[in-house]
């Protein structure tokens, strides 16, 4: 069997595209979003003057911080992972805007939209974690 090779950066972009794309579609589903996110979203509905992508590389900055004091050392990887988490919130941020007028209200359509946005994370995060490039600060201090 041939395994296809994809490019790292084209990899680690596709990853990050279709992450925050799923991540918007699962709160436009409004059945709960993941972990990961969890805290990004319900500040971003508390605190409306900063954006959902933006307060996602907060928290992510805010995970940074704490990893570094943790492991008591800092090193590139880690600062390229907060990079992720920037680009990511910008890309979370985009995706909002380009969905904005996007809305289901049918139970049975939010259920369809719920489990594709889940198929979406599934293969964004495989993009992601292929490009062997550093993963986000919430990653990677788990």
């Amino acid at each position: 069997m041939t395994k296809i090779k994809i490019n790292p950066f084209i990899s680690f972009a596709a990853g990050l595209a279709l992450l925050s794309f799923g991540v918007v579609l699962v709160v436009k589903a409004n059945y709960g979003v993941t972990v990961v996110i969890s805290a990004a979203y319900v500040l971003s509905q508390k605190f409306t003057v900063l954006s959902f992508g933006k307060i996602n590389y907060i928290v992510q900055g805010v995970v940074f911080i704490i990893m570094i004091i943790v492991m008591n050392k800092i090193n590139a990887k880690y600062f390229l992972s907060f990079l992720a988490s920037v680009i990511f919130g910008y890309a979370i941020d985009l995706f909002t805007y380009l969905l904005l007028n996007f809305s289901v209200t049918s139970h049975y359509l939010r259920i369809m939209l719920f489990a594709f946005s889940i198929v979406i994370i599934s293969l964004g995060l495989v993009f992601f974690l292929k490009s062997k490039l550093p993963i986000m600060p919430f990653d990677l201090f788990v």
